[in-house]
């Protein structure tokens, strides 16, 4: 691996790290020398994970709950500095647009912004006094071609990254970069039941120019870029992983 894309002596924090594109990059950034602070909601499978790859720290927060986020970064920070923040947890619920102000909307409302804010001020002030940060928040295609079945989700990332795209006109002199990763129709355990029907998968398939659907490890090599050295010109922007799917 180029010099440029490790993260030796880097502390990583993870969201969401247990499964999918969160366990993809957490296992990549621990390969490219990060201590990885790997955060999930359930126990079993992230201690199982954290054990396997030596050196990596498990942290169980339900993101969910008042306070989580907070208590997330002080045990985050208890070893130092977050150098790189990764948020990859968040919620998803299908349900019709006209069910929006039901109770799955505040779950959604609670991980997916309002953690995300405590989280970004909790460890962002950090970054900026050492001169030295990366942060970055997984999107979704959703943001640009939203669902009226997942409304509360797509507005919802849509505020994310704009939260993201602020902070890095406002922290980009304190050498912190700022950025978003929107991937496409990935194939993860969120996936699997809607993937599962053969005419959808179809149709899917179908709009999508590389004529295949996603991978966690193809979100990998992006997040390397945007959040080691090699990424330190890029700030401010919204990288898309979607097999060339908006193009449609």
């Amino acid at each position: 691996m180029s010099h440029q894309f490790r993260m030796d002596g880097r502390r990583a924090l993870v969201t969401g790290a247990a499964q999918g594109i969160g366990r993809a990059i957490a296992l990549a950034f621990h390969e490219a020398g990060a201590q990885v602070l790997a955060h999930d909601r359930g126990a079993e499978t992230l201690r199982a994970m954290a054990e396997a790859h030596p050196g990596m720290v498990s942290i169980v927060a339900d993101l969910a709950q008042p306070g989580s986020a907070d208590a997330l970064v002080s045990e985050s920070r208890a070893g130092g500095v977050v150098d790189i923040l990764v948020l990859c947890a968040s919620v998803q619920v299908r349900q019709p647009w006209q069910q929006g102000l039901a109770a799955p909307a505040e779950l959604e409302l609670a991980v997916n912004f309002q953690a995300t804010r405590a989280l970004l001020h909790g460890v962002a002030g950090g970054m900026g006094e050492q001169g030295w940060g990366r942060i970055l928040a997984i999107g979704s295609i959703q943001e640009r071609a939203p669902r009226a079945d997942m409304i509360v989700y797509a507005a919802l990332k849509a505020a994310q990254s704009n939260m993201i795209l602020n902070l890095a006109r406002e922290l980009g002199p304190s050498g912190v970069t700022c950025n978003v990763l929107s991937p496409g129709v990935i194939e993860t355990g969120r996936n699997s039941a809607a993937l599962a029907d053969p005419a959808y998968r179809d149709k899917i398939l179908a709009g999508i120019p590389a004529r295949r659907l996603g991978s966690p490890q193809d979100c990998v090599g992006p997040a390397l870029m945007l959040c080691s050295e090699a990424g330190s010109y890029i700030t401010g922007q919204t990288l898309i992983v979607d097999g060339g799917m908006l193009l449609q």
